[in-house]
């Protein structure tokens, strides 16, 4: 069964095919399984989603702390739709007052007519988080992507008896179990969340 490239790919094929001179369609499966790769590995270091997507629903639950701002779990901010303050069973009590808000490129929703009750997932965020295609951010993490692919790629081409076997969308892959290269992780140090 051909592997699907994941909605929050990093990078498409077309990109991919374009960066390493490969003739279009003729290694589409194994770029595929790299990209998912790439985009999984650069999430789990990073502790974070970084292409733009939609929160709605209880996709992103956050706890109040009884003051006017609350820390989105991700970031960049791109638009904020409501905060929804929940009781214990999961409906909704009111909807907070987003007018004038104000948002740090961290992710920090600052609340100029509101404040957020105390209590744990008590809070419903509905935004757009991430980084857009035209954005310098963007830029740089694409490019770090197609870094990491291009030497994903010719290893996978050079394995010599070294691997792992992940599970990605139901699908299991063998790939190299290889250290992130430097210049990669160099690249990504900025959208790394710090806990």
């Amino acid at each position: 069964m051909a592997e699907t490239l994941l909605t929050e790919a990093l990078l498409s094929v077309d990109e991919a095919e374009v960066y390493l001179k490969i003739t279009p369609g003729t290694a589409t499966e194994l770029l595929t399984r790299l990209i998912n790769y790439v985009t999984g590995q650069f999430e789990l270091h990073t502790l974070r989603h970084l292409k733009t997507r939609a929160y709605s629903g209880n996709a992103m639950l956050v706890d109040g702390e009884g003051t006017n701002e609350i820390d989105a779990k991700e970031w960049p901010v791109t638009l904020l739709s409501a905060i929804k303050e929940l009781a214990l069973d999961g409906t909704v009590l009111r909807t907070l007052n987003i007018s004038g808000a104000r948002i740090s490129a961290a992710g920090t929703i600052y609340l100029m007519n509101d404040v957020l009750a105390e209590g744990s997932l008590n809070h419903q965020l509905e935004l757009t988080a991430g980084y857009v295609a035209t954005s310098a951010d963007w830029k740089a993490i694409t490019g770090a992507a197609l870094r990491y692919l291009q030497f994903m790629y010719v290893d996978q081409a050079n394995v010599i008896g070294r691997g792992a076997t992940i599970s990605v969308g139901g699908e299991s892959t063998s790939l190299p179990d290889i250290a992130m290269p430097k210049d990669v992780l160099r690249a990504l140090a900025p959208f790394v969340r710090l806990l």
